[in-house]
């Protein structure tokens, strides 16, 4: 009996002794990392980095192909690289440093031409180094990557069309650092450092529409010509302009950004070109419209009745500045601008019975006031500044001696200047009024259609 309980009691010992010894790292082999390395979820560069670590030697638990090893850290197992053989890497131009081996991933830093520790590589170019400042980063080396541009060609500080153009260059051979995307390419410049350029040698754009084309990008600069819809070869960009190259006119530039609007503020003209002298359509309420061109202040909108039509913003600001030049709304339009079977008639006319006051358009200075004997009969001129353009109105056929300002008169928007009348060549009471830009001439080669500016 005694000898079975000392039995059972043995057997209740070794099992609770059995169950409660710790865990024994069967692992006899160390390994000592002279440099600091990174730790990985899995032996691979591209799997998720743990940590990173200071020189010291560490319990190796694994062995994956020839340099990656399982390790033991306060993070638990974790793989790490390390690879005695690799050699220091001297680089003689400025390069990149990179969170990881892709162009995509987040940049760390810049580097002057220095001679680099290497502590891992991956693929054929890309060299994990080890920096004093930036801990363990991946940079791209490839002394013989080089890009030769045979155009002019535009830089800019990020990989983005639409960041600070920095400058242009002539055609030349460039040593590439870095890149981005499928076509962004980092160089570095002797004036500028780094700076990024678009480099596609299949590069093109398609058209949909009638597209208008500049001397330089932007549309203020010379308009050169206009092309059919086609697709182009581009060879630089600044923002949303593109360089072409044509067979006849050489380089020009092209506005092509897409989903163009323009969100109109006021009723606009519509016209069927991009001038106020082309024929006036019809006018649109507020809205915002599809743009497929444009030339300096004018669009070129779509419209579902009129098909394409120009409108101009600045329209509006010549408007508050000019008025009906009659104290009367009783008026009818008895001859407008244009062609007639007399010949050409240079302004408007305005006919009604009765005393009619006759009334400045805007402000301005009389640079004439007189009797014409060639047609006008009485007749007033008045000069305005309008816009920060010059215009000259003109006033006649009005009543005989009832002309109230002479010249050098500064007269105000609705001041009385005179009467309606039927003086030189008329037929009838009327007023005959003419616009011109900058000044009237006697060949009238600078009138302008009235109502362009005023809703008569």
């Amino acid at each position: 009996m005694k000898k079975r309980f000392l039995l059972i009691i043995s057997f209740v010992v070794f099992g609770i002794l059995f169950f409660s010894a710790p865990e024994v790292d069967a692992s006899t082999e160390h390994l000592k990392i002279p440099h600091r390395f990174n730790t990985y979820e899995s032996p691979s560069f591209l799997s998720k980095k743990v940590s990173s670590f200071g020189p010291q030697t560490v319990t190796v638990y694994e062995k994956k192909d020839d340099y990656w090893y399982l390790i033991k850290t306060k993070f638990g197992k974790k793989w790490t690289y390390y690879n005695p053989n690799l050699k220091d890497r001297k680089i003689k131009t400025r390069f990149i440093g990179y969170e990881k081996p892709s162009f995509e991933s987040n940049r760390v830093t810049g580097f002057k031409p220095t001679t680099v520790k290497v502590i891992g590589k991956y693929s054929k170019h890309w060299y994990l180094i080890e920096s004093t400042n930036h801990g363990n980063v991946w940079v791209y080396h490839d002394p013989n990557w080089k890009i030769t541009k045979k155009d002019r060609f535009y830089t800019f500080n990020s990989a983005s069309f639409n960041d600070e153009m920095v400058s242009s260059f002539a055609p030349q051979t460039v040593n590439v650092i870095g890149k981005r995307g499928d076509h962004w390419y980092a160089i570095h410049t002797q004036n500028f450092g780094e700076v990024w350029m678009y480099h596609d040698p299949n590069w093109k754009k398609s058209f949909k529409n009638r597209f208008q084309t500049f001397a330089k990008p932007n549309f203020y600069s010379k308009r050169v010509t206009s092309f059919a819809p086609q697709t182009v070869k581009v060879v630089n960009r600044v923002g949303d302009w593109y360089q072409i190259k044509t067979s006849k006119f050489g380089k020009v530039w092209v506005y092509g950004k897409s989903n163009w609007t323009y969100k109109m503020k006021d009723r606009l003209t519509g016209y069927k070109s991009y001038s106020f002298n082309s024929k006036k359509v019809s006018s649109f309420a507020p809205q915002t419209v599809n743009v497929i061109n444009r030339v300096g202040d004018w669009y070129e909108i779509k419209t579902g009745k009129f098909g394409n039509l120009w409108i101009n913003p600045k329209e509006v600001d010549l408007k508050p500045d000019w008025a009906i030049p009659l104290n009367s709304k009783s008026y009818i339009i008895t001859s407008k601008y244009g062609h007639r079977s007399s010949g050409f008639h240079h302004g408007i006319d305005l006919a009604q019975n009765g005393t009619v006051k006759v009334l400045a358009a805007a402000d301005g200075t009389v640079s004439r006031s007189y009797f014409s004997d060639k047609g006008y009969g009485e007749v007033v001129f008045i000069r305005h500044s309008v816009g920060g353009k010059t215009y000259e109105t003109v006033y006649a056929h009005m009543r005989s001696g009832s002309r109230k300002v002479s010249v050098g008169t500064k007269v105000r928007q609705g001041q009385v200047i005179g009467y309606m009348g039927s003086t030189g060549y008329s037929t009838g009471q009327h007023l005959h009024f003419e616009v011109h830009q900058p000044r009237w001439n006697g060949s009238k080669s600078y009138s302008i259609n009235p109502e362009k500016f005023i809703d008569f």
